[in-house]
């Protein structure tokens, strides 16, 4: 159990250090390592958001990961949360612009 909980945090830090050396996909890798160790690891699964939305193209992966934040960790950080809504609402508008329903 323990052990798990390390390796969540080791994860969320090589995930962020691989994004500050411009190495975004192995970034990825990494948060998500850490949110399928630690389920309630809310900062690894911003992180996941946040780095899928600046990452991949098709935005609806982001979107996918801000909506689960939001359903499991609304609350937990005001400014985390915050941001987390209005890219939902920014990538909504711009699915909308292009005919599309994002849900």
């Amino acid at each position: 159990m323990y052990g798990r909980a390390d390796l969540d945090k080791q994860f969320l830090l090589s995930g962020i250090i691989a994004k500050e050396e411009f190495n975004v996909k192995v970034a990825i890798k990494f948060f998500k390592e850490s949110v399928k160790y630690n389920r309630n690891n809310h900062k690894a699964l911003f992180q996941l958001a946040l780095t899928s939305d600046t990452y991949y193209k098709d935005k609806k992966i982001a979107f996918k990961h801000y909506q689960n934040f939001i359903q499991r960790f609304e609350g937990e950080n005001k400014k985390l949360t915050l941001y987390a809504k209005n890219r939902i609402k920014e990538i909504k508008k711009e699915y909308f612009i292009k005919g599309e329903i994002v849900e």
